[in-house]
């Protein structure tokens, strides 16, 4: 189970132990400010894949950290919020 720490959402994802493969390789979240989510994620025990930067070119700010479970997610901020069916 894997719990958004700002609204409280949270997502459960099961994988078949019998499988020695996993399909999943991370899941994102999209957020207001990387930087926070990020620092109070670390301070609640995640550890860190990558911690936040710009993507050349782009708005875009993200990191990627792991869960104590091992689960690795994404943190994203686009920077210029779009519209949903406008790319």
């Amino acid at each position: 189970m894997v719990e958004d720490p700002l609204s409280g959402n949270r997502i459960e994802l099961l994988l078949d132990r019998s499988c020695t493969c996993s399909l999943l390789e991370h899941i994102a979240y999209e957020v207001d400010n990387v930087d926070v989510v990020f620092g109070r994620l670390r301070g609640e025990g995640f550890t860190v894949d990558r911690e936040p930067f710009d993507v050349p070119g782009t708005t875009v700010r993200t990191s990627f950290l792991r869960t104590p479970e091992g689960l690795k997610i994404e943190l994203i901020h686009y920077g210029v919020k779009h519209e949903k069916g406008k790319a």
